[in-house]
């Protein structure tokens, strides 16, 4: 059975939990979902489809499936190579006019963002408010249950997975070694450039991308 290496593309089911209390915070299976009542419809759920060595899970797992075979494994990270420390000067104190000003009523637990820095309310008291922008798993330890199932060798679907966690409509057509993207908008330079660059480095059988819009059809209709 062939190993799995650093740079294969691998499709797998996991569920991931807190180790002091085994509360789950992520999983792949919507039966898990609805099993431990924590289904949510807006969620996308489906094994998902990833390349070792490109951050695309926690470093520490991405290093442990390096020279392991198909099939299940239970991992334990411990905050230290999970979400790290959780880190004082990360919870601040915001004056409560700050949210009235925007209409925002903050209660523990409600998540704000400010100015791209995600934080979650910690308490709302005197005028005050306390917002933790700590990872809201810094500091604990986790447990992953993996299911790797088989290594994808096919590369449209290679490139599908790279696409799908930055684009949501897309097609994709394979041409000897080039790959033609068709969308429905266009896309930032940057942001085609990066695609781009990610695309030949992890499937090296790609030379070429070359990103279309899709056209509109017009209604010829009298």
């Amino acid at each position: 059975m062939k190993k799995m290496n650093r740079g294969n593309f691998i499709e797998l089911d996991f569920i991931g939990r807190i180790k002091v209390s085994n509360e789950i915070f992520d999983l792949t299976s919507e039966e898990e979902a609805r099993k431990n009542n924590i289904y949510n419809e807006n969620y996308k759920y489906g094994s998902v489809i990833i390349c070792i060595g490109q951050g695309q899970i926690l470093k520490y797992i991405d290093d442990f499936l390096i020279g392991k075979d198909i099939g299940e494994y239970n991992i334990e990270v411990d905050y230290k190579n999970a979400f790290g420390v959780k880190d004082a000067k990360l919870i601040k104190i915001v004056a409560l006019n700050i949210f009235t000003k925007q209409k925002i009523n903050p209660y523990p637990g409600l998540q704000v963002n400010f100015n791209g820095i995600v934080g979650i309310v910690r308490s709302a008291t005197g005028g005050r408010v306390i917002v933790d922008f700590n990872h809201p798993l810094a500091g604990k330890d986790l447990l992953y249950e993996i299911k790797v199932k088989r290594i994808v060798n096919d590369v449209k679907e290679k490139v599908s997975s790279l696409l799908n966690s930055i684009l949501n409509d897309f097609n994709i057509e394979i041409i000897n070694e080039k790959v033609k993207i068709t969308l429905k908008n266009n896309l930032d330079k940057e942001v085609k450039d990066a695609l781009d660059k990610k695309i030949k480095e992890c499937i090296p059988e790609i030379k070429e991308v070359e990103f279309t819009i899709e056209e509109v059809k017009k209604d010829t209709a009298e």
